[in-house]
């Protein structure tokens, strides 16, 4: 695959950077460009152009394209791609917005299973499941909350989780401990946050593990990292999606609750001691009380009521 390719370049130049973020962003279709439309849309030489896809290992443009043409057709003969695609041709006066989203979001969990095997997804859970030290979490504008989702899900699974505050003033404090033992589990898409980046080179100065959820093979933490998952970010928004960031962070937590069961069950005595002395949550005897039913009662009467006018309009 493509994607493959570009993942193992290593070092690259600007104007391989800009090649590689072009053919990740028309992939499959790049495989109907030609050497002359790449080099104009991308802004580089023909010359450029012809030495990168050498680089990524094909014989020439005309291999190239009969590589990724082939892929072109795989990928149009997946299922997944015909229900998506006939899904979009269907015209609507008024658009059904979420089943939109559904068909994008089939198309992008597909994509991700291609992209990530089950081997990688063990492995870097394991990393953050058996690390000695501490586990980071971090990330930077919406990718923040993706970072604070996953932290507050690892809490039932392990101790020393730590949550790298977005705070620029607070970074400095929060790093000061980190060794080797640690690992750090970062969070970052276009446009990759400065802060996210300056946490992931100290702890590659710290000899330190690094597991990058990014949406492009070649970000700026590509050369950081110990392991990377890419989960493409493109919506049908102005703004990014996250269904494919969500389906690798609650995966992830899938496989560390597994590598973690021993652990799970220890914490889960002291944590449900401590939720039930700070009233962390609404009592379960105060859906039980005679006012609590009644309002029950008119509720789903309500709602009754609701439907029937709806069915009847």
């Amino acid at each position: 695959m493509l994607y493959k390719r570009i993942a193992k370049l290593g070092k690259v130049t600007t104007s391989e950077k800009k090649l590689a973020d072009f053919f990740e962003h028309k992939y499959p279709l790049i495989a109907l460009e030609s050497v002359t439309s790449i080099s104009e849309k991308v802004g580089v030489g023909k010359a450029t152009v012809v030495r990168f896809i050498s680089r990524l290992g094909y014989k020439g443009f005309a291999d190239f394209q009969k590589q990724v043409r082939k892929e072109l057709i795989h990928q149009y003969e997946s299922p997944f791609t015909r229900y998506t695609d006939g899904e979009q041709r269907v015209g609507h006066p008024i658009p059904d917005y979420l089943a939109n989203y559904i068909a994008h979001a089939k198309k992008t969990f597909n994509e991700i299973q291609r992209r990530i095997s089950q081997s990688e997804l063990l492995k870097a859970a394991q990393i953050m499941a058996r690390c000695k030290g501490t586990l980071y979490v971090a990330g930077q504008g919406a990718s923040h909350s993706l970072a604070h989702l996953f932290w507050v899900k690892a809490l039932y699974l392990r101790d020393r989780i730590v949550l790298i505050q977005n705070l620029t003033s607070a970074l400095p404090h929060q790093l000061a401990g980190v060794s080797r033992e640690d690992v750090l589990f970062g969070i970052s898409s276009q446009r990759y946050g400065c802060n996210t980046f300056q946490v992931a080179q100290w702890f590659y100065q710290r000899e330190a593990a690094i597991i990058m959820l990014t949406d492009r093979e070649l970000t700026p933490f590509s050369d950081l990292t110990t392991m990377q998952f890419v989960a493409p970010s493109d919506g049908i928004s102005m703004l990014d999606s996250n269904c494919a960031r969500m389906a690798v962070i609650e995966s992830l937590i899938v496989a560390m609750e597994k590598d973690l069961s021993g652990e799970i069950k220890r914490r889960a005595e002291i944590c449900e001691s401590l939720f039930s002395s700070f009233s962390m949550f609404v009592p379960q005897q105060s859906f039980r009380t005679a006012s609590g039913v009644a309002n029950l009662k008119e509720k789903v009467a309500m709602l009754d009521k609701k439907r029937h006018f709806q069915n009847h309009r």
